[in-house]
């Protein structure tokens, strides 16, 4: 033993010693450790916000062509009929109702794009709207095949990622994907 409490003094040192390379390698985890979390979670608000919009397309989608199938065909000739537009008018009317920016479909114009299908595009973002209010799709029932005429809407939109923000933060090198376009479709059997 030394004098003067030489012992506890040189266990002091190495205790001293000890608690800050621990410290050190505690603040060397965090450092590689916060990133990836911050990543998780950014990830689970940004697929929770992509989830939540396609839902709310698919309901969008599902009341437009609703609303298509308990309308007449008889006016579908020329570039914008009066029951299409319609269908565009309430599109927009429920993305907005639901939260979702219609991104001008309420003004866009139709493009007649095929055999009684028309494309409206939204003028602020890449957001299209495609109504076609004679689609026919066959049905086997009973062995006997029936085709059916329907209406049916197709809402796509973009969305843009966070993610690719932080992930960039984290790996500036790295590229990531731009906006996503998450598409809905609903077909509804024609009433008339």
């Amino acid at each position: 033993m030394l004098a003067g409490g030489g012992m506890l003094t040189t266990v002091a040192i190495w205790w001293r010693a000890w608690r800050a390379e621990e410290q050190g390698s505690q603040i060397a985890e965090f450092a590689i450790a916060l990133p990836m979390l911050v990543m998780v979670m950014v990830a689970v608000f940004d697929f929770s916000g992509a989830f939540n919009l396609k839902q709310r397309l698919a309901g969008s989608a599902a009341a437009t062509a609703r609303l298509g199938a308990e309308q007449a065909v008889s006016d579908l000739s020329g570039a914008a009929p009066a029951s299409v537009t319609a269908l565009r008018d309430f599109a927009a009317q429920s993305l907005t109702a639901a939260g979702v920016n219609d991104c001008g479909l309420g003004t866009a114009a139709a493009n007649l794009t095929g055999f009684r299908k028309w494309t409206f595009t939204g003028s602020s973002c890449a957001a299209t709207l495609v109504v076609e209010r004679q689609y026919n799709y066959a049905v086997v029932a009973g062995g006997v095949t029936v085709n059916v005429q329907a209406t049916r809407v197709t809402l796509s939109y973009p969305y843009q990622w966070r993610l690719g923000r932080v992930v960039l933060l984290v790996a500036p090198a790295a590229t990531f994907v731009g906006p996503t376009t998450l598409n809905e479709t609903s077909v509804v059997p024609n009433l008339s």
